[in-house]
């Protein structure tokens, strides 16, 4: 490829480009409608009755009671919902059921025999613990004893 194919491609760029904002033009007034100077005067035509009966608006629709906002914890799915709304709740009242209510009664069951298990070792070994001091407790006594024992046996011997 030459330099002088440069301006030549240049063109064919250029004009490929228009082509391109031509037909997006063209697109947009296609698929919008043309514009018109007779917005908010009644339309006829077939499908009138189908738009009088819509409301085409951005906002925020709200259910007539308010919003009422439920949360579970993580990504979870709500099985079972066990109150309704306004009806009196008691303390540690069950008020909802979620979808991995049987896993996480697994993993309860896991930790707390986990936790027996660590309290059983614990209690092992305070008691081994507690029979070693006593046993190093019962060599010092005896060394205290037979200490100056010894000093005498030596002393004798000398």
């Amino acid at each position: 490829m030459s330099i002088a194919n440069g301006p030549r491609h240049l063109v064919a760029l250029a004009v490929v480009f228009l082509a391109g904002l031509g037909g997006g033009a063209v697109a947009v007034y296609y698929y919008l409608g043309k514009p018109s100077s007779d917005y908010g005067q009644p339309s006829t035509g077939p499908h009138a009755a189908a738009a009088a009966s819509r409301v085409a608006a951005r906002g925020r629709l709200e259910p007539e009671r308010g919003v009422i906002n439920l949360a579970a914890p993580g990504q979870d799915i709500l099985q079972q919902l066990k109150v309704r709304d306004g009806e009196p709740v008691e303390k540690d009242q069950e008020l909802a059921v979620l979808g991995s209510r049987k896993l996480r009664q697994i993993e309860r069951d896991l930790a707390d025999a986990q936790l027996k298990e660590a309290e059983d070792r614990r209690q092992k070994s305070i008691e081994h613990l507690t029979a070693a001091r006593k046993e190093s407790d019962a060599q010092i006594r005896q060394l205290e004893k037979q200490g100056p024992l010894d000093v005498q046996i030596q002393e004798a011997k000398i």
